[in-house]
C-alpha cells in the first residue's frame, strides 16, 4: 500500500468530534482552502528516494531494514493522526473571542477613566478636545498665571466655597484698548488665558480647611477665535484631577456637544438623589457666550443684562478690568456675599443712599443693584494681606497696559502706590 493510501485510511479512521449540545460548526469550503499534499508524499515532479543499498556482508543489514520499515510505520500512524485531529473551527472562535476580552481588559486608556462607558457617562467625545489637567491645585501657578485678586470678593454658593481669576498673557504682549458706548475697555492679546477656578473646602476648622479644585472654567484667546474651556473634578478627594472640554465660541453644534457633556458629567459624580438637580445646573451655568458678551453694560437691576451685575471688558471678561477700580457692584448671583463683615467695605446704592447690609448679603431698598467701596489706603495701612495681593494684581497689568488704559485707571494705581 502507498503512504498516501495509508495517511487516508489513517484519517478516516481517527474519531470526529464529541457530541454535545453544540452542533459543530459549518464544514470549511473546499473552494476556500486548496488541498495539502501528505506531509510524507514527495511532490509529483520528484521520484522517490530508493532505500540504500543493503551490503550483505553486514550482518546488521536486514535488521536495520526491519527496523527502517517499522518506523517509517510508525511515522505513517502519527501523521495520519495529526492530519486526522485539526482544532475545531468552534473552538479557534472561543479563542479569538477570549483573546480579544483579554485584550480589551488589560489595553492602555485611550480616554480618562471617567470617559470609559458606565451609567450616564460620555461615551463619544470625538467631537471636542479634551481638557484633562492631573494637579489643578498648582497647574496655574506653575503655569505662568497671575491670580486677579479683586477688590470685592465674589459670592459663594456656602462658605467653604473659595473663588479664584487667573490670568495668563503671553511673552510681553501688550493689553490694548478700545472704546465702546462711552467706556474704555480692554482688549486682552491673542494667546491669552483666563480661567475661573472653583474650590470648597474639607475639614472642621475653618482656618485649616484643605482646598479642592471642583470647577475650572474660561477662555483662551487664539488668533483665530476664542475656545470656550470647562473642566470638573473626576473624583472625591482633595488632589483630584479635573476633567473636561474645549469648544469654539460661536459654534452652536460644539456648544450644545459640550454642555451635553458638563451636565453628564455633574450628575455622574453627584449623589443618586441630587443628579437631575446638578445636570440642570449644569446645564444652566454652561452658557458661555451669553454670559460673557463683549462689551457689556453693567446691571443697573438685578438681570437686566445678565446674571453678573459687572460689566464685561472688551475680550468678554469681569474680573480682569474690574481689578483696576476700587468702587464695583455687588454681585448677587450667589446667596453668599462675603464683603459684608470687611471693615474696609462700604455699601451704597448710589450717590448718599445707603444699602441695607444682612447677615451674608446687601440689597438696595428700591430694588437697584447695590455698590461696594473698598478703601484701599486704610486696608494697606493695616497691612491687609488680600489687598496687598490685590495691588500686585494691579501692578501686573499696570506693565502691560497702553498708555490710555494706565491713565484712565489712574487712581487705582495711585492707591497702590504703583506708579
Amino acid at each position: 500500500m502507498k503512504k498516501s493510501d495509508e495517511v487516508s485510511k489513517s484519517a478516516a479512521n481517527a474519531p470526529g468530534p464529541s457530541d454535545s449540545d453544540t452542533p459543530p460548526p459549518d464544514p470549511p469550503d473546499p473552494a476556500l482552502e486548496p488541498p495539502e499534499p501528505p506531509l510524507d508524499e514527495p511532490p509529483d515532479d520528484e521520484p522517490p528516494e530508493a532505500d540504500p543499498p543493503e551490503s550483505e556482508s553486514d550482518p546488521h543489514a536486514s535488521g536495520a531494514r526491519d527496523k527502517r520499515d517499522s518506523t517509517a510505520s510508525s511515522d505513517n500512524r502519527i501523521i495520519g493522526s495529526r492530519s486526522s485531529r485539526k482544532v475545531p473551527w468552534l473552538h479557534l472562535v472561543a479563542l479569538t473571542c477570549l483573546l480579544a476580552l483579554v485584550y480589551i481588559k488589560f489595553r492602555p486608556n485611550a480616554q480618562p477613566a471617567d470617559s470609559r462607558p458606565e451609567s450616564g457617562a460620555v461615551t463619544d467625545t470625538s467631537g471636542l478636545p479634551r481638557l484633562i489637567i492631573e494637579k489643578p491645585w498648582t497647574h496655574f501657578q506653575s503655569n505662568g498665571f497671575v491670580e486677579m485678586v479683586p477688590p470685592l470678593r465674589l459670592p459663594v454658593r456656602d462658605r467653604r466655597n473659595r473663588v479664584e481669576v487667573w490670568l495668563r498673557l503671553p511673552g510681553d504682549a501688550a493689553i490694548r484698548t478700545v472704546r465702546s458706548n462711552g467706556r474704555l475697555l480692554l482688549k486682552l492679546p491673542a494667546g491669552s488665558r483666563a480661567a475661573r477656578v472653583e474650590k470648597i473646602g474639607f475639614g472642621d476648622d475653618p482656618k485649616t480647611w484643605k482646598y479642592r479644585v471642583m470647577d475650572v472654567r474660561g477662555t483662551r484667546f487664539e488668533p483665530d477665535g476664542e475656545r470656550f474651556f470647562v473642566a470638573r473634578a473626576t473624583e472625591n478627594r482633595e488632589e483630584s484631577p479635573i476633567d473636561g472640554w474645549i469648544w469654539r465660541r460661536g459654534s452652536a453644534d460644539e456648544q450644545a456637544l459640550a454642555t451635553r457633556y458638563v451636565a453628564d458629567h455633574a450628575a455622574r459624580h453627584a449623589s443618586p438623589a441630587n443628579r437631575e438637580a446638578q445636570r440642570r445646573a449644569a446645564t444652566a451655568n454652561n452658557d458661555c457666550s451669553g454670559c460673557h458678551q463683549h462689551g457689556r453694560l453693567p446691571n443697573r437691576r438685578p438681570r437686566q443684562f445678565g446674571a453678573a451685575n459687572r460689566g464685561t471688558d472688551a475680550s468678554g471678561c469681569y474680573q480682569i478690568q474690574g481689578i483696576l477700580t476700587s468702587r464695583l457692584p455687588i454681585e448677587t448671583y450667589f446667596p453668599i456675599d462675603l464683603n459684608v463683615k470687611d471693615p474696609y467695605i462700604s455699601f451704597d446704592c448710589g450717590g448718599d443712599v445707603p444699602a441695607t447690609v444682612m447677615a451674608e448679603s446687601v440689597l438696595c431698598d428700591d430694588g437697584t443693584v447695590p455698590f461696594g467701596t473698598l478703601d484701599v489706603r486704610a486696608a494697606l495701612a493695616a497691612n491687609d494681606a488680600r489687598v496687598r495681593r490685590m495691588c500686585e494684581s494691579r501692578r501686573f497689568l499696570f506693565g502691560r497696559l497702553d498708555k490710555s488704559a494706565r491713565d484712565e485707571f489712574r487712581a487705582g494705581f495711585d492707591e497702590c502706590g504703583i506708579r
